[in-house]
């Protein structure tokens, strides 16, 4: 942070207050003070102490992450079709994904407040690895579509496990500072999850390589969280 106290003189064209504005306006701080030929400023430092950066860059992986395993349920119609099953069974498996994610978003707030952040969001993560598991066992219907319901826990845990992180290191601007990067990171996974998750899929020949390596990229979030919100 910077405090910066200048006087203005008397044969000056500007008044203490009309040079204090237009330094607030040129520089974008804040006017503290004008007592006579005098006047104060503040601009608050950005720059993130070096901790809370390395904080910041674990985070914006992590919602790159999160966001590309949300993703999945783009490729539900094409996976339906991978394994013969029909169209139907895709859209059902849709449905369930989007059933989960809301029904998820309003447990997990509870949870939190409840049991804590660290307890609530180790279950939602474990249980989306576990619908990694269920979609590679495709073969046994109840299975496949638990693991389309449990999937829909992905984008709820995007949506609340960064904000949550985030809060646990900073706060006022330095939270809207990091959560305008971290969002960044989001919207880029978003834009390229259909096209990877294709990708494997034309490379592997089959959805199954991509579940355990979202299995396994949900298991680096899961222990990233936990280095995250450490007990202190």
């Amino acid at each position: 942070h910077e405090l910066v106290k200048g006087t203005v003189l008397e044969t000056a064209l500007l008044t203490p207050r009309e040079a204090l504005e237009e330094l607030v306006s040129a520089t974008g701080a804040e006017g503290v003070m004008t007592i006579g030929s005098k006047f104060a400023l503040y601009k608050p430092n950005k720059k993130l102490p070096e901790e809370k950066r390395i904080k910041l860059i674990i985070c914006f992986i992590m919602a790159v992450i999160l966001m590309l395993i949300a993703g999945i349920y783009h490729q539900f119609a094409t996976f339906a079709e991978s394994i013969g099953v029909s169209s139907a069974v895709g859209a059902a498996l849709l449905s369930l994904d989007m059933i989960g994610n809301m029904g998820s978003k309003a447990i997990q707030g509870v949870c939190i407040d409840r049991f804590g952040s660290r307890k609530t969001l180790t279950v939602s993560f474990v249980l989306v690895m576990i619908s990694m598991i269920f979609l590679c066992m495709y073969n046994v219907p109840a299975l496949l579509y638990a693991g389309a319901l449990l999937t829909g826990i992905s984008a709820a845990n995007n949506g609340i496990a960064i904000p949550v992180m985030l809060e646990s290191f900073s706060d006022g601007e330095e939270y809207v500072y990091c959560i305008s990067r971290v969002t960044m990171g989001t919207m880029l996974a978003t834009a390229f999850a259909t096209y990877i998750g294709n990708a494997i899929y034309d490379i592997c020949g089959t959805y199954t390589v991509e579940f355990i390596l979202y299995a396994v990229l949900q298991l680096v979030c899961l222990v990233l969280m936990w280095i995250i919100l450490k007990k202190k």
